[in-house]
């Protein structure tokens, strides 16, 4: 099992971390090659992509995979039934989206460059179920490429774009041609893997597919929230510098939360099938989370100590960011334990309901504390707040595992 875990994560650690460093790189070949504004139209394009990805999938990326691993037999169906409810569910909200960003938005490149970033969420929902069954079936190395050969084909079109017409539109196409990649290198793995989907619709089914999907969904929505709120705060009550500064300190911690996340996606399915198999559930949560949290103390070491001087000697116009890399360093060990035990608790329908009311509380704290104290002590107080509410996860996930399984297994 351990080395099962270990050569998954590695697997996903490493395709993710080799598209970061290459995004990272066509990032800047973006802001040397297009004048601000076009850039600005790129990236406020690639937010709607990013929020309309969350609405589209909505769940049921996780309800495929947990499903599956429970009954592999019902996977052709589950894909075929949350492939035409994934189609809907799209459909409808682009042509509402549509319809009031046309009404509401009177600077019409502005709308068109928006509408064609989210176009492509429709090829990448198709591709990400075919992906999710990928998943189920812990075919990992294959999902692993997936992201490799999204990254590449976006890297790709976009160069050859921006260099041949030098528009706003150009890295935004990009963005849509290489969803409609993604879809065909899954659709050529589903075929090889012999993944066959039954075209017959099951309305029964769906229902249960939407019930059952509705928890994680909220959880999704919620969880951008929260990881959105304290930057809508700092921007309404401070000012674009104070936004800017903060922003690049979480950019450093977004990068480190690489392997937690990665750890989350590969033990979501293995975690699915062995609470209800195994009698050794919380001493493996706790061996976990001892491993995690000892790479933990690497990483958030490296933030403290090795990181500012970094920044101080490369990039020393965010020599103020220093101090909220500092202080974002001090939430690291709870992140990377916090994954663990939301893929655990995620992993049993028991919890969601539970989830969704931990999640509206620990929203409404990070608010009210950015809210009182960012006035204030401005980004060092968002910072701060990120830390106490990384601490507050933490605590109460760990007796709810504790209490719902330590004593279950005595």
């Amino acid at each position: 099992m351990k080395n099962q875990i270990f050569k998954n994560t590695s697997i996903l650690l490493l395709s993710q971390s080799i598209g970061k460093v290459s995004s990272f790189f066509y990032t800047v070949f973006l802001v040397k090659n297009l004048n601000v504004e076009n850039f600005g139209f790129y990236i406020l394009a690639l937010s709607y992509f990013s929020i309309f990805s969350a609405i589209a999938d909505f769940g049921f990326s996780r309800f495929l995979i947990r499903e599956s691993i429970q009954k592999v037999a019902s996977l052709p169906s589950l894909i075929s039934n949350i492939l035409v409810l994934r189609i809907i569910l799209t459909v409808f909200s682009l042509v509402f989206f549509s319809f009031s960003l046309r009404l509401l938005d009177h600077d019409s490149l502005r709308v068109n460059l928006i509408l064609l970033s989210v176009l492509a969420v429709l090829p990448q929902t198709l591709a990400l179920t075919l992906d999710s069954s990928i998943i189920a079936l812990q075919k990992f190395s294959v999902s692993a490429l997936g992201i490799l050969v999204l990254n590449l084909a976006n890297i790709i079109f976009g160069v050859y774009l921006v260099i041949l017409n030098h528009q706003s539109y150009s890295p935004i196409l990009a963005i849509f041609l290489s969803q409609f990649i993604y879809l065909l290198f899954f659709l050529f793995i589903s075929y090889r893997e012999k993944i066959f989907v039954n075209i017959s619709l099951n309305f029964k089914l769906m229902k249960n597919i939407l019930v059952g999907s509705l928890p994680y969904g909220i959880l999704t929505i919620l969880g951008l929230i929260y990881l959105k709120v304290d930057t809508l705060v700092l921007a309404y009550l401070t000012n674009s510098y104070s936004v800017g500064i903060y922003g690049a300190g979480y950019k450093f911690l977004e990068a480190a939360l690489i392997i937690p996340s990665t750890t989350s996606i590969v033990l979501f399915p293995i975690l699915s099938g062995l609470t209800k198999k195994s009698q050794s559930t919380y001493q493996f949560h706790l061996k976990t989370l001892f491993v995690l949290f000892g790479i933990s103390v690497i990483c958030m070491a490296f933030f403290i100590w090795v990181l500012p001087i970094l920044i101080y000697l490369i990039i020393p116009k965010y020599i103020s960011s220093i101090s909220v890399v500092k202080i974002l360093g001090l939430s690291l060990p709870f992140f990377f334990m916090n994954a663990p035990q939301a893929a655990l608790l995620l992993s049993q329908k028991r919890f969601l309901n539970s989830l969704i009311l931990i999640s509206t509380g620990v929203i409404a704290f990070n608010f009210i504390l950015n809210f009182s104290f960012i006035p204030k002590y401005s980004y060092l107080a968002s910072a701060w707040v990120t830390v106490l509410t990384e601490i507050l996860i933490f605590v109460i996930f760990f007796f709810i595992i504790r209490k719902n399984f330590q004593k279950k297994q005595s």
